[in-house]
């Protein structure tokens, strides 16, 4: 008997991008974000803080807009050089635990909904440059991106990132505060990410890439500057001797001429060379490697 194939339906308006082995290396990027996020904050509240992020998932622009009306709180990021900007959801309540922990209190009116003050706002922005710091060193294995806050808003019709009906790449992590805890989401346009895609793997490096790193490395190498020395010969003398020589006096070394002399490289022989005069100069020709 045939096996039946599983037959799963196909959402023409919001087509998969993204393969399993690119989601799976944005949430270990997003992963890295996270733990960023739990250090910073655990430093300023004093509390163990853990992040949990969910896989990485597509969703259109306008679903985003839909599900959070005004007011909300949004960070707006500047993100060069990928072509289109990108954003940061946070849910009410844990702004609002937050600003009562940085004000000093002990986040109890954490429940509370309303459209954040001019205040407030800028310790959003505060803490929002704080987890852009963590989200660069995130991506920096990846690629160099420059994220910087642009706004922080309360109406995402403020400042759209793309059109409505483009493709937006949705993040979301739950950040556990003691016995407290609250969400954010980093929504990231496809079309800034789609050139990165085929960097984006949990693959091993290709053997062409490692061929292509090596001979980056040799090439680095061949310009490393090193010592290198000739050594005439060696001598033992007491103290005595020593403490008795005046100019003019001769050391008999214990090489002979035809012997040639070492050549050192990094304190180290690897030649056998014979002294000579070359344009002028005193010069070593390589008679010998070691």
């Amino acid at each position: 008997m045939q096996e039946e194939k599983e037959i799963r339906d196909y959402d023409f308006r919001n087509p998969e991008r993204l393969t399993r082995d690119n989601v799976l290396a944005l949430k270990m990027i997003y992963e890295k974000f996270g733990n960023g996020i739990s250090g910073y904050l655990s430093s300023q509240l004093r509390i163990e803080v853990k992040t949990e992020i969910e896989e990485p998932m597509q969703v259109l622009y306008s679903d985003f807009i839909a599900e959070n009306p005004f007011p909300t709180i949004l960070a707006f990021v500047n993100n060069p050089p990928l072509p289109a900007a990108s954003l940061i959801w946070f849910q009410p309540a844990l702004v609002f635990y937050l600003l009562e922990r940085f004000f000093g209190g002990k986040g109890e009116e954490a429940g509370i909904n309303r459209p954040i003050t001019e205040i407030e706002q800028q310790v959003v922005s505060g803490i929002a440059k704080e987890f852009l710091k963590h989200l660069k060193i995130a991506w920096a294995g990846l690629s160099e991106i420059d994220f910087s806050l642009k706004q922080v808003a309360i109406n995402p019709l403020s400042a759209q990132i793309v059109a409505p009906e483009e493709l937006v790449i949705k993040t979301e992590m739950k950040i556990i505060m003691g016995d407290k805890e609250g969400k954010l989401a980093y929504y990231l346009p496809f079309i800034s990410i789609e050139p990165l895609l085929i960097k984006l793997t949990t693959k091993p490096q290709t053997q062409e890439k490692g061929k292509e790193e090596t001979k980056g490395m040799e090439k680095g190498i061949v310009l490393v500057p090193l010592s290198v020395s000739a050594e005439l010969g060696r001598v033992r003398v007491t103290m005595q001797d020593l403490l008795n020589l005046t100019q003019n006096d001769v050391l008999r070394l214990s090489a002979k001429v035809a012997d040639g002399v070492v050549v050192n490289v990094a304190n180290k022989p690897k030649f056998i060379g014979i002294p000579g005069i070359s344009g002028g100069n005193i010069a070593l020709q390589i008679k010998e490697v070691l």
